[in-house]
């Protein structure tokens, strides 16, 4: 069901949360559908998800008025829908032509769909730091910590 890091990744956490592993992978498998990365541009990314109610709560003004009219932004969560395609909602990415920090503090990465507005909550000094641990390996997808 996953590759050999994934279960590596998986297997060294649960001593860390108080859980057993199998109880780790069943929410992984739930959550991913037993994927763990897609390939985007050539290189093995974790899976994101847009939040585009973070986004709009991130930006003011014309900003927001821009990421409104894109279809990016929107007050309420679920309003802006998730592309199928992962390479499709990496493009919504694109976003941060508008406000690089409030597009990357919008998306939820890796398996655990960390959204990167908890950057500083998690101990990173920036949210360039949280995203760059969740582009590193599936362990960074997994549980993302600064």
């Amino acid at each position: 069901m996953f590759d050999q890091p994934t279960v590596d990744a998986v297997r060294a956490h649960p001593a860390s949360l108080k859980i057993e592993a199998a109880v780790l992978f069943a929410v992984i498998e739930i959550e991913s559908n037993g994927r763990t990365s897609e390939l985007i541009k050539g290189r093995k990314e974790p899976l994101i998800n847009w939040e585009g109610h973070y986004f709009d709560q991130r930006l003011t003004g014309d900003e927001r008025d821009q990421a409104r009219r894109k279809g990016l932004a929107s007050p309420r969560a679920g309003t802006i829908k998730n592309p199928t395609s992962q390479v499709k909602r990496w493009m919504l990415l694109d976003a941060s032509r508008i406000n690089k920090q409030a597009a990357f503090e919008s998306a939820s990465y890796g398996i655990g769909q960390v959204v990167g507005a908890r950057w500083q909550m998690l101990g990173f000094k920036d949210v360039a730091g949280l995203v760059a641990k969740a582009r590193e390996s599936v362990a960074g997808w997994s549980a993302p910590m600064g």
